[in-house]
């Protein structure tokens, strides 16, 4: 049975009612287009509603509807109760969410009672905004286009919430005919000429790559200071900032992971203060890092710090090649009777290869 197109509303509500249940085999997967809400699948509006199989070629004024699925003809597009309308649309590649950019439009209705889209209207003949020279004009011209429709709100002016659904298709140059493609696969083109074509053999012997060093920078006489001190809570408070330290991880063959821990000293000065007094936030510096997966350690607060299990990064097995670069905030707080002076100590930092 063809559907009347100037009938199309009512025609293919009765055909369609008439095939639940029915599936299509004969149609391509689809891969939805970038910018694509939803997959827009071509239909057989002459027949049964079927989905067709990509690279038909069909006329401009074929009878082409728009499905979401393969399975079910019955099944919807997804309703956006934000619109007021819905369009029809040409449009050239990349353009599809740029309604003043749609080379020609045409009007679709909702299901009664809803804001659902149903087998709509996918035939070229129906482009019939801002007028007919404007899909004449890409019937002559030819070329790559989207073919689909559009939730619309603002009197038409603009794409609602609920999106575009859209397919690829070729329109061959004055010749009034048009291919779908159902995937992302390229253009239609001419059958190559076999005598205009010639292959090239190519081979290349390759070795095999070795692993190379793990390493640690520490930058010569590295040395924190910490700044001024202050009250807080009524105990000595000061903050400082560890040096850049450079991890380097040319293990590119076996890449089992690292870890990278410190060990501080007591702080001696007036009196001795427990290491644990220091605290520090490690971080993954980002510039100069070339490398991914390796991971910060957790931070240490001062008065309670576990310097026996500090770790500043560690990278898993396949994480941290190449470099990275770590960091850390430092803070200090004395305790309440520690006498007022200057408190020194030492941290180690030692790498290990996993």
């Amino acid at each position: 049975m063809k559907l009347n197109r100037l009938a199309r509303v009512a025609a293919i509500g009765l055909a369609a009612a008439a095939l639940v249940g029915m599936t299509s085999t004969a149609a391509s997967a689809q891969t939805k287009p970038a910018n694509s809400t939803g997959a827009f699948y071509i239909a057989n509006g002459e027949t049964d509603g079927s989905v067709m199989t990509e690279g038909t070629v069909n006329g401009f004024e074929f009878a082409a509807l728009g499905r979401p699925d393969t399975t079910d003809v019955n099944t919807h597009f997804a309703a956006d109760p934000t619109a007021e309308s819905a369009t029809l649309f040409i449009s050239p590649r990349g353009s599809e969410l740029n309604p003043s950019a749609w080379n020609a439009t045409g009007v679709l209705a909702f299901v009664p009672g809803t804001k659902d889209i149903w087998l709509p209207s996918a035939s070229l003949s129906s482009l019939t905004t801002p007028g007919a020279s404007s899909i004449d004009a890409v019937r002559a011209a030819g070329g790559d286009y989207s073919l689909g429709f559009a939730y619309m709100r603002n009197n038409g002016l603009n794409i609602s919430a609920g999106g575009v659904y859209f397919a690829h298709i070729h329109v061959t140059a004055g010749s009034g005919s048009w291919t779908f493609l159902n995937s992302e696969a390229a253009s239609t083109q001419p059958p190559v000429d076999p005598t205009m074509t010639g292959d090239i053999d190519l081979q290349a012997t390759t070795v095999a790559a070795q692993d190379g060093n793990l390493s640690l920078s520490v930058p010569a006489s590295a040395k924190v200071t910490f700044g001024a001190a202050t009250l807080v809570d009524n105990r000595s408070t000061s903050t400082g900032t560890l040096p850049n330290v450079t991890v380097q991880d040319d293990r590119v063959v076996s890449h089992p992971g690292w870890t990278l821990s410190a060990t501080v000293a007591d702080f001696a000065g007036p009196q001795t203060i427990d290491k644990k007094q220091l605290g520090w936030t490690p971080a993954v510096v980002t510039a100069g890092t070339t490398s991914t997966g390796a991971v910060a350690g957790a931070a240490l607060s001062a008065g309670s710090a576990n310097w026996g299990s500090a770790k500043l990064a560690a990278a898993p097995s396949g994480a941290g090649l190449g470099t990275t670069v770590l960091g850390a905030n430092l803070t200090f707080v004395a305790p309440g009777d520690a006498p007022a002076g200057t408190y020194t100590s030492k941290m180690t930092l030692t790498l290990v290869g996993e």
